[in-house]
């Protein structure tokens, strides 16, 4: 159920199905603190686009190009840090589950 929980809600929901209250709460933390600097990222590149009435031949170029600019650089470092929140908690909730007595 523990990784059931971090896999699909959100990384720290299994610590806090395995009791580790402190250790859910931070991973719960960093992933919103990630997705936010993620969503700004894209939303700064996409927001001067929509100030402009559309002209519709150039629309998707336009948003293909922000999207590629907001998952550059640090927009690609909060990506990793959330693909690697994912996968460590994942990864810890299955070992304290599966060999921490009364987890």
């Amino acid at each position: 159920m523990a990784v059931l929980l971090s896999a699909a809600v959100c990384p720290g929901a299994g610590q806090i199905r395995n009791r580790d209250l402190v250790k859910g709460l931070v991973l719960v933390v960093l992933t919103v603190v990630l997705l936010l600097g993620l969503l700004g990222r894209l939303y700064g590149e996409v927001a001067p686009l929509m100030a402009q009435p559309p002209d519709l031949d150039s629309v998707r170029p336009a948003v293909e190009r922000a999207v590629a600019n907001a998952f550059g650089g640090w927009g690609k470092a909060y990506g990793l840090g959330l693909t690697g929140l994912w996968v460590y908690s994942i990864i810890d909730a299955f070992y304290v589950a599966r060999f921490r007595p009364g987890a």
